[in-house]
């Protein structure tokens, strides 16, 4: 799962719960015949953190983010693999393997555990 919603000076983001998070969202159906979109998603972690990304269960790729601050990432998409229905969910699934079991953190006595955050996901028509 997710974090409550959290802010810096400008922009909001959540931080992730968990070793494996996902976001859920519809798409309109286009007559656009696309057929590379590009997924772009900035990402922060606590840490070194591997981040796998996929796309309603299709392996999109994956990243090693190595710091706290923020940085983008940009995974090619087949347009094939997204549900363009107003009644289907795509799902993107984050998984986190080195995020820290919550049972650890509890025992440590942190607050809690989290491995990344998200701050933006944008999805475009590659030309």
């Amino acid at each position: 799962g997710w974090y409550w919603i959290e802010k810096d000076q400008k922009r909001r983001y959540r931080w992730s719960r968990g070793k494996t998070v996902e976001v859920w969202f519809k798409m309109q159906p286009t007559a656009d015949n696309t057929s590379l979109l590009s997924l772009t998603m900035e990402l922060g972690s606590k840490g070194k953190q591997r981040i796998e990304v996929l796309l309603n269960d299709q392996n999109i790729g994956s990243v090693i983010h190595k710091n706290d601050e923020p940085a983008s990432y940009n995974f090619p998409v087949d347009s094939a693999l997204f549900r363009p229905s107003s009644s289907e969910y795509n799902v993107i699934q984050y998984r986190l393997p080195d995020a820290i079991d919550p049972e650890r953190v509890e025992r440590a006595g942190y607050h809690r555990a989290v491995a990344i955050s998200i701050w933006e996901i944008v999805l475009y028509s590659v030309e």
